[in-house]
This record gives C-alpha cells, sequence and structure tokens, in this order.
C-alpha cells in the first residue's frame, strides 16, 4: 500500500504562435480554450495496492485512485482581478487552470504455472473544470487509443463520443473531460523469450455538457452505445528486465459510424489498412 501526496505541482505552458487556419479551426471547439497560454498550480493524492509481483502464480490485484485540483489558492488570492475574453484571471499576466479531477483504475490478473496470464482492467476518470477554466489543459484532458489504450485505434485517434474527428489532420487531437476503459488480455508463453497475446478493449472519451455545443461528444445516458470496441493479437519478447510488445488490433464496433454501421465486423471488408498497429515498450497495462 503506497500514499502519495504532492503538495504543490507548478506547470506553465507558453504557445508563441498559432497559424490563421489552425485558429480558425478550433474556433467553437473544446480545443479552443487549451491552446493558449495558461498556468497551472496544482496538488494531487494517489492510494495505491498493488499485489503484482514478477512471477507470480495465483491471484493478483492491482487498485489506484488519484485526485488533483488546481487553482482554487489563486482563485482566492486574485477574486478581485478583471477577467480576459476567455472569462479568465490572470496570473502575472498568465490565465490559471481551474479544475478537479478524479481517476480509479482496477486490474486482476489470475497466473498459472506456465506463465500463462488472464489479465483484467478496469479504467474509469473525470475531469471538471470550472471558476476561471471553461475547459480542462490540454495536457490534463483524457484520451483514448494508441499502445495502452483502446489498440484498434490511433492514440488520440477515438472519440469524444460519436465524433468522427477529422480525417484529414497527420495527427489526431481528441481530448474529453471523462473517459472509461475496459481491457481483457490473455498472454501465454510461446518459447524461450517470446510471448503472444489475445487481447480484446472497449471504451471511449467524452465531453461533459459545458465544455462542447455538440450533442454526439457529450456524455449521456446513451453513453454505451458509444463504446469502441476492437480485439487484435500481440507479440512481446521478454527479455525479464524490460518487455518489447507489438499489438496488431482492428475495431469491431465503431461509434464514429451511423448507428446501423457501427458494427464493422459484419458489414466491411477486412485488408492490412483496416489493422492499427502498435510498438510499446512493457505491457500496456
Amino acid at each position: 500500500v503506497t500514499h502519495t501526496f504532492t503538495p504543490t505541482e507548478i506547470n506553465y505552458v507558453s504557445i508563441p504562435t498559432i497559424s490563421d487556419n489552425f485558429a480558425d479551426y478550433i474556433r467553437g471547439t473544446y480545443l479552443q480554450y487549451s491552446y493558449h497560454d495558461h498556468f497551472i498550480m496544482s496538488l494531487n493524492y494517489t492510494f495505491l495496492f498493488n499485489q503484482q509481483k514478477v512471477r507470480k502464480l495465483g491471484t493478483a490485484w492491482y487498485f489506484r485512485s488519484s485526485v488533483e485540483t488546481a487553482g482554487n489558492l489563486l482563485s482566492a488570492l486574485l477574486k478581485n482581478k478583471e477577467k480576459d475574453n476567455f472569462g479568465s484571471r490572470h496570473f502575472f499576466n498568465i490565465g490559471y487552470s481551474q479544475y478537479v479531477k478524479s481517476d480509479i483504475e482496477l486490474r486482476f490478473q489470475q497466473s498459472d504455472i506456465w506463465q500463462n496470464h488472464f489479465v483484467y482492467r478496469l479504467f474509469a476518470g473525470i475531469g471538471i473544470p470550472y471558476g476561471n477554466s471553461q475547459s480542462l489543459p490540454f495536457e490534463k484532458s483524457y484520451f483514448a487509443g494508441g499502445a495502452n489504450s483502446i489498440r484498434a485505434w490511433a492514440v488520440r485517434g477515438l472519440g469524444p463520443g460519436s465524433s468522427k474527428g477529422d480525417a484529414s489532420l497527420k495527427y489526431h487531437n481528441q481530448i474529453g473531460d471523462i473517459r472509461l476503459e475496459m481491457n481483457a488480455e490473455y498472454r501465454y508463453k510461446m518459447i524461450s523469450i517470446l510471448e503472444g497475446a489475445i487481447f480484446a478493449d472497449a471504451g471511449n472519451i467524452w465531453m461533459l455538457k459545458k465544455s462542447t455545443n455538440k450533442p454526439e461528444e457529450r456524455f449521456s445516458n446513451k453513453f454505451y452505445k458509444q463504446i469502441a470496441l476492437g480485439a487484435g493479437l500481440g507479440l512481446r519478447l521478454n527479455f525479464d528486465y524490460f518487455i518489447i510488445r507489438f499489438d496488431a488490433a482492428s475495431k469491431l464496433y465503431d461509434p464514429s459510424k451511423d448507428e446501423n454501421k457501427r458494427w464493422v465486423i459484419a458489414r466491411e471488408r477486412y485488408g492490412w489498412n483496416k489493422i492499427n498497429f502498435n510498438f510499446a515498450i512493457g505491457y500496456p497495462f
């Protein structure tokens, strides 16, 4: 059991230039408030319970929970200052962020004498901007997709909600205030240092109602219809002191499609262009 308390963390982000095209692209979206200079002064508490050990047989639990808040002290000190065009007060001519954020992660692992493992994971998190902030800072927002998330989607390439994103962008920018994710993976020994894996990932990110004017991006009581699903296979080189991982995954259920076309596994012809490849160091969870 580990308790970690960080009484003060200071983060300053400066964005010297933004092109006119990009400014027009993000205007009126949840990204508009993320791409400007901001100052974060936060505190964080994390609780960790971990039974996982190298080569441990049987079952093991892992539980982590954290709470982070920012901007409250500055808000009290600067409450009489005037607001800028974004509705924010400034600290030394820089807008400061104000939010509360909390998430939990739960893992359960079953291992046998042949070093085969069934591993399950649940992650849930929410961040709420308020007071001096219209949205979470970009670097504090949640995202989905990538080697340690929903592996059938590129990093930051999923959500929020049933949003289609922008296929013309070279790099994805999708972020959210809420993240829900579930993973299951079977890891099995092959030969020598080579291991195999079969996995399935499910989840998505969403925006809070105040953060967006697009209904398809908001978290609602229909959120379960926007849970993305992907599955795939993996190979790992286990050198004990570190692991090289290769995962290949395909989309099974894509919430960005029209509602009657979301089960892409039954509607689309599969090929190499439908597979998302991931390379990483270490297990995903």
